[in-house]
Parts: C-alpha cells; structure tokens; sequence
C-alpha cells in the first residue's frame, strides 16, 4: 500500500497502463457507480469539470492552493469548445452547492453531479476520468481523473498555478499534452 499524493506522471512512466488497469477494476462497485457509468458510456461526448472547494475553504489549506475562480473555468470551456466542440458538461464537486454558485452566471446547461452515499472517492474519480475532456480544478481528485483518462484525443485543462505557496516542485506535474492555463 502507498499513501501519498504522487502527482508527477513520471514516476508511472513505466507503468503507466499496469495502474490505470488495476485502478479502473473496482471489486464491488456501487449501484449508483454502475448506473452513472451506463449512462456515460452510451451518452454523449461530455466534458468533466471539476470544482473543489471543501477543505480548501479552510484559511490553512487555502493560503496553499488557492481557489481556482470562474474566470480560469470559463477560459478552460472555450478552450474545450474550440478543440471539440459544444460538449454536455458534467460537474464534479465535493460542494456541489457552492459550484451551482461559482458557475451560475454560465449560459451553457450543466448536468450536477451527485454521488451517492454508498459511493466512493474512486468511483466518482473513475466516473469523471471517463470523460472525452476535462477541466481541472488544482486538486489531487483532478489530477488522478485526468491521468487515469488519458489518451491522445482528449483535452485536459489544468490551472497553471497548482500552488500558491513553494516550495512545491510542479515540475513533473502535467503531463506534456495538458493545457496549463
């Protein structure tokens, strides 16, 4: 078992499909996962965007991280919109009510995404990496989605500033084909 962030793409260069395999294989998923997952996979093409509030509200966490705003997220969409067109776009939040508020003033329909009680952390992390793009938010949640989703066709955006404080290295953080902004 390892217990950490490990948010560089180069410590898996090697290994990279063995993880994804063994992430994407839940042993009992829940209900709800299996449901969600059903009806992405015969839906439409969507985007995954990712608002993570939570613990980052808190002054600590925060004077770290930041908060990413809604001017990087409506920056983000036209970017996915230019690459692949109009997309459904599915929010992923861990407060879903703050980012109904943070996104209100967004004229494209968005689809709230509500996990279950029953579910977990994965399952919702494995959910958002099976969009056909991603909008990060500067959160580990977001970072795992989009490296487990990888593939050449799709579009990840990331905020360029994953930390407000240093002495992080983000050197190795993005992978080569992600759209730091």
């Amino acid at each position: 078992r390892l217990r950490g962030y490990f948010q560089s793409w180069r410590y898996f260069e090697h290994s990279a499909s063995l993880i994804r395999g063994q992430m994407n294989s839940l042993r009992n998923p829940s209900a709800w996962y299996q449901e969600q997952s059903d009806l992405i996979s015969h839906g439409e093409n969507w985007v995954g965007l990712h608002v993570r509030r939570g613990d980052y509200l808190h002054p600590e966490t925060r004077e770290v991280h930041g908060i990413v705003g809604s001017d990087y997220y409506q920056q983000a969409l036209r970017i996915v919109c230019a690459t692949h067109g109009d997309m459904e776009i599915k929010v992923f939040s861990d407060d879903v009510e703050s980012a109904r508020k943070l996104l209100a003033n967004f004229d494209r329909p968005m689809q709230f995404i509500q996990p279950s009680p029953d579910s977990s952390p994965l399952e919702n992390v494995l959910l958002l990496s099976k969009s056909n793009a991603i909008v990060a938010a500067n959160s580990s949640f977001s970072w795992w989605a989009a490296w487990l989703g990888h593939r050449p066709d799709r579009t990840v955006v990331v905020p360029k500033r994953w930390f407000i404080t240093k002495p992080f290295v983000e050197k190795d953080l993005f992978l080569p084909t992600w759209i730091a902004i």
